[in-house]
């Protein structure tokens, strides 16, 4: 059976999807599975993933009603569990594209070492094919998952939180899967990962290739579905409280202030009427509500209105929205 399992979910790509695939069945290793989940897709992706598995032993393809991209991720990871051995499981992004050696060279790194993950660094590329300058690369480095949970998962570089780029042992997912109908995915299991994780190898060879679109969730401004990452934010400073990870405790902590109070609470304020995305943002405050409380960057006033959000978000978002305008009427 293979080594690797590699999962594509797959939606809305075709112009992209070739390039894709063609770079993962190109590859210098060739022990590997590759699984490209169709999360019903309304152009013709699903039949190009068809395509491909009748020509290629190693592709298999799976037709799913559209969920999202963590549901075809989780289907990907099920199918892995449920139909194979593969020890080593690989995220790849169907409008992104692989170098020739990048399970090549992440699966030698981590045998070599032990690992439980290994990471690469990665080449921003403009759609026009132009790649990114100056970026930031990683160095060499081998250590645990603990001291990248301590040192604060964003000090580490974000390349550390991306799902992509990284090759993972298949157990960290054996009780362990993306949240689905949420964006901001992979910030919610990376600290789940890395505390699985006994030891963690970095890269500097930049092995994945990350197309920047406009139209990607990536690509996508500031919607009012970006506020999913404070849930994410919301189960690590849980985890970091259970696993006595005063570091990332402390970091996402007040990471979660910080991006509530500056960026996400008036976002709400402003495009929350008619969505769930109140609810989800107060059901993530009282999950950490004490937590939050402690901090000392609230005046009063604002912790008595984090209280009534956590109880009552649209009723306090609108309270919020009227005394704004009557603030600006007398003004």
């Amino acid at each position: 059976m293979p080594a690797i399992s590699v999962i594509v979910p797959v939606y809305k790509v075709e112009p992209y999807l070739r390039r894709c695939v063609d770079s993962l069945l190109s590859q210098s290793f060739s022990d590997f599975e590759l699984i490209l989940v169709d999360d019903g897709s309304p152009d013709g992706c699903g039949v190009i993933c068809d395509e491909y598995a009748a020509q290629d032993a190693r592709v298999h393809v799976i037709h799913q009603k559209n969920g999202g991209l963590s549901a075809a991720r989780n289907a990907g990871i099920d199918w892995a569990f449920d139909h194979g051995d593969s020890r080593w499981l690989a995220f790849v992004d169907s409008d992104d594209a692989v170098s020739p050696d990048y399970l090549r060279k992440m699966y030698e790194a981590a045998e070599q070492h032990q690992a439980e993950l290994c990471v690469s660094d990665f080449r921003s590329i403009f759609i026009d094919g132009e790649a990114e300058q100056d970026e930031i690369s990683i160095p060499f480095r081998v250590c645990s998952g603990r001291e990248l949970l301590e040192e604060g998962i964003m000090q580490a570089n974000w390349h550390t939180v991306l799902a992509w780029n990284k090759l993972y042992r298949k157990e960290l997912f054996a009780a362990l899967r993306f949240p689905a109908g949420y964006i901001n995915e992979d910030e919610a299991v990376i600290h789940r990962v890395l505390g699985g994780s006994g030891t963690v190898v970095f890269l500097p060879d930049k092995l994945y290739y990350y197309y920047r679109r406009a139209d990607s969730i990536m690509g996508a401004g500031l919607s009012i579905k970006r506020t999913d990452i404070l849930s994410a934010l919301s189960d690590r400073v849980r985890y970091a409280a259970r696993i006595h990870c005063s570091g990332l405790y402390s970091q996402t902590l007040r990471g979660w202030f910080l991006a509530f109070r500056e960026k996400y609470y008036p976002l709400l304020r402003e495009k929350g009427r008619g969505t769930v995305y109140p609810r989800r943002v107060a059901r993530a405050t009282r999950a950490i509500l004490p937590d939050l409380l402690r901090l000392s960057y609230w005046t009063r006033r604002e912790k008595l209105e984090l209280i009534l959000f956590s109880l009552f978000p649209h009723l306090q978002l609108a309270a919020s929205r009227r005394r704004e305008r009557k603030n600006g009427a007398s003004g």
